[in-house]
């Protein structure tokens, strides 16, 4: 008798990773292939590479019943004609929208903001395929990424609420399509999909489909979600008061809440999206470049994580002084969102003097991500109360050392579960429930993907940073105002 299993697939600009999951025994074959997408590229050919994927994984695994399969994807964009043939190009999250369109949008009476719970800007979707839909020749329909590849696993039009909350065309409070938005952009209505939640089921895997993979007629597909969306969900984000840090080259950091308060949450410079999950909410959002900012200063210092002056400094890093020595980092290389809103800020040193070495910098722009961390958390608990624990998952979560600063400045405890690169597990979690294995998402979660470890906040250490939090917000006002 074959075992259960589950097949998650997530898809990323840089890489694709499928990744089978067995019933009472966890994560039993995963491969990977690298890419590297562009702002906008075939998807035609990325669709190719998935299912030359799934096929390898399905055949490595041939004594399991793939009973769910599931996508997380990376925030992109596609215009499908009504039989799902692209119209053209598909947009990644690295693209930018049309100026000239959010210039109009910005000048609407419509209280836009409020509508859609986050400050207009360019890397909403309408403002990328707006201008393709009104000029096609024909009736077309607006997909993310992740819903083209439901699509061609089961021959149906679906999107996630969650995506939707990117698209600049959802209201957040109705938890539908927002009429006076599709006519503000002279959108028709039948130009987006029927809507559901991540957990919900969009069909059955086509025939097609299921002879190239070998598969029972009966496999669910889940509807699933965005990666970041289903890691802070793979890491525990499901009840109101969780909130996750997702720790990657942009950190993204969201609390799960049950209830909304739009024009709070707008004016406090935070976003807000709907869950992955019905009744439930996320505000936070994502940062400006983070982690990429360290592995740029590793890149151009010649150092990998295994390189011996890394790990000497990593070793001495309590010695290093830097905030303490007068030096600050803005990490933000490509420009800063969350809470700042500002695209022309660049990283930014204040403070370097001759005594300062390689080893300052990199800690000084390690201290700058954690400060940014606690400007949103300080916004956050404006809104709902003390963040008294964060969750941290991707790349970030990796270094403890690193997560003892970051601890520090923030004030509040981190936790590490098992499985830091948790989308997959937000898979695992959601396809688990919709075919028994477990009752509730929350069992699903604990059982899937368990805290491992958590860094409490060193008191000697919150200390000696609390007083340069202030001084690091008014740094940011200052060079706010110099980049705009």
């Amino acid at each position: 008798m074959k075992k259960s299993g589950i097949l998650a697939l997530d898809v990323g600009t840089s890489s694709i990773r499928a990744s089978i999951y067995i019933k009472d025994e966890g994560v039993k074959h995963t491969l990977a292939v690298k890419q590297q997408l562009k702002e906008r590229f075939d998807i035609h050919k990325l669709w190719e590479a998935i299912l030359t994927l799934m096929q390898e994984v399905t055949q490595a695994t041939k004594n399991v019943s793939i009973d769910a399969i599931g996508v997380s994807a990376f925030l992109g964009w596609v215009i499908v004609k009504k039989n799902g043939e692209p119209v053209e190009k598909a947009w990644s999250w690295m693209a930018y929208g049309d100026q000239n369109e959010l210039k109009k949008a910005r000048r609407s009476e419509n209280n836009i903001n409020e509508i859609i719970g986050r400050e207009l800007n360019e890397q909403l979707g309408v403002f990328y395929w707006a201008n393709t839909v009104k000029t096609a020749n024909e009736e077309v329909i607006v997909l993310s990424i992740k819903d083209f590849i439901n699509f061609k696993l089961t021959n149906t039009f679906m999107m996630d609420r969650s995506h939707a909350s990117y698209t600049g065309l959802y209201s957040i409070g109705d938890g539908n399509w927002d009429n006076d938005l599709l006519q503000m952009f002279n959108l028709p209505l039948s130009v987006v999909p029927n809507l559901g939640y991540g957990s919900d089921i969009v069909g059955k895997i086509n025939k097609v489909i299921q002879s190239r993979l070998h598969l029972a007629g009966d496999t669910k597909v889940i509807l699933g979600g965005p990666d970041g969306t289903l890691a802070i969900l793979g890491s525990g984000g499901v009840n109101p008061g969780c909130s996750i840090e997702v720790m990657g080259t942009t950190d993204v950091i969201f609390r799960v809440v049950d209830s909304i308060n739009t024009k709070a949450v707008v004016k406090s410079g935070l976003v807000q999206n709907s869950h992955i999950l019905p009744g439930l909410f996320c505000i936070g959002g994502p940062t400006g470049m983070t982690g990429g900012s360290l592995e740029w200063l590793m890149k151009n210092h010649n150092w990998g994580y295994e390189h011996a002056e890394f790990i000497k400094m990593c070793s001495s890093w309590e010695e290093i002084k830097s905030a303490e020595s007068g030096l600050f980092s803005i990490s933000s290389l490509t420009g800063a969102r969350v809470p700042d809103w500002n695209p022309e800020t660049r990283g930014t040193l204040v403070g370097i003097n001759p005594s300062h070495q390689f080893k300052e910098v990199f800690k000084a722009t390690l201290e700058g991500i954690a400060f940014n961390t606690r400007r949103i958390m300080d916004r956050m608990e404006s809104l709902v109360g003390t963040v008294s624990s964060i969750t941290a998952i991707g790349g970030g979560a990796k270094n403890r050392t690193f997560i003892k600063t970051r601890a520090a400045i923030a004030d509040c405890t981190f936790r590490i579960p098992k499985e830091i690169e948790a989308s997959s597990f937000g898979v695992f979690a959601l396809a688990s429930i919709n075919i028994g294995w477990y009752r509730t998402i929350e069992d699903a979660v604990v059982n899937l993907n368990p805290v491992e470890f958590t860094v409490e906040p060193d008191r000697e250490e919150v200390n000696k940073y609390q007083p340069f939090v202030e001084k690091y917000n008014k740094l940011i006002e200052i060079m706010d105002v110099w980049y705009k």
